[in-house]
């Protein structure tokens, strides 16, 4: 008889943990709301969840917590204690993998002043290969595709933020691009990569714009990265009726955001 695969082992545990610890739930992602403006109830339809303790899932799951090809512990130790966590879809809508914001060395950057800490995690490559998938809210994918644009970003909070927003965008979750993805992307026509104002950005638009045609940049100069710019935009603001005019009316050019 199979194992547990992810998806059934994850979806368990949003729908039980949901039922069971829905206010505690909504309390830790509140802090992420009112950090980064992207409202609970959001990301509760994207099954987000706040793992507070090692324990958290072994008390919803039992000893299926610890298949060790779902990724969710090494051994007694849970791999995503004290990370918010977002499931990784695969175009069908199946879990493939998980990628997690860790709330611990967040608050060591700003309590304690320490600098260089990882703030993100992904599932291992015995869990999934990461390069061949992304992040995104695969429904809203579904529902834009006619208008054959997508916007490319490289950061978790940054797709998650436009996702919010009613973009359809995409965070790659490797250093290259796979034959997978570069497969996905060939059926837009429109390719905006939303850069972040550093060297990495570059190097997102570069590499893409060496593999396909059509591939255009958003750029706007007044904070590091997308996200933090939407932060104080609201549902209705200026950047985003930008955003929402250049996927409803795309153009085969670069797109400067106007503050």
């Amino acid at each position: 008889m199979p194992g547990d695969t992810l998806n059934q082992l994850y979806n368990e545990l949003v729908e039980q943990v949901y039922t069971d610890d829905e206010y505690s739930q909504r309390y830790y992602l509140s802090m992420i709301e009112d950090q980064r403006k992207i409202a609970v109830d959001y990301l509760m339809m994207r099954k987000c969840m706040f793992i507070p303790n090692n324990d958290y899932i072994t008390h919803y799951l039992g000893v299926r917590a610890q298949t060790y090809s779902c990724g969710l512990y090494d051994g007694d130790n849970c791999m995503w204690a004290l990370f918010m966590v977002a499931p990784i879809l695969d175009l069908v809508g199946d879990v493939v993998g998980i990628v997690g914001w860790d709330a611990e060395n967040k608050r060591k950057e700003l309590e304690e002043g320490e600098k260089g800490l990882p703030m993100y995690k992904v599932s291992s490559k015995f869990v999934f290969p990461r390069e061949r998938y992304f992040l995104s809210d695969i429904e809203l994918l579904r529902q834009e595709f006619s208008k054959r644009v997508i916007f490319i970003v490289d950061g978790v909070f940054d797709s998650i933020s436009l996702n919010y927003h009613g973009i359809p965008a995409v965070s790659l979750l490797g250093s290259s691009v796979s034959p997978e993805v570069l497969y996905f992307l060939r059926w837009y026509k429109y390719i905006y990569v939303v850069q972040d104002n550093d060297s990495a950005g570059m190097s997102l638009y570069a590499r893409l714009a060496k593999a396909l045609p059509r591939v255009y940049r958003v750029v706007q100069n007044k904070t590091k990265d997308i996200e933090e710019l939407l932060r104080t935009d609201g549902l209705n603001g200026p950047v985003t009726k930008q955003l929402l005019d250049t996927l409803n009316n795309p153009v085969c050019a670069d797109v400067r955001i106007k503050i």
